[in-house]
């Protein structure tokens, strides 16, 4: 990850992920709950969050995508 965030270039580049805590309610609920654990830890490790950070790389959420569409 942090390899891909550094290559990263100017514009929106959409990475979809979805993190949660692998407890006992999601593995009860979610057959992939494994991956959506590493997502979590992923995007909250630290090393991930320094390059994020160092890189200028600014995280959004749909509505925020939404409106810079609608900008354009």
């Amino acid at each position: 990850m942090i390899g891909l965030v550094r290559a990263l270039r100017p514009g929106v580049t959409k990475i979809y992920i979805h993190p949660f805590e692998d407890d006992g309610e999601l593995q009860q609920i979610m057959p992939h709950h494994a991956k959506r654990g590493m997502e979590l830890r992923l995007f909250t490790d630290p090393e991930v969050r320094r390059a994020i950070a160092e890189e200028g790389v600014r995280l959004i959420g749909w509505s925020d995508l939404r409106t810079a569409q609608r900008a354009r």
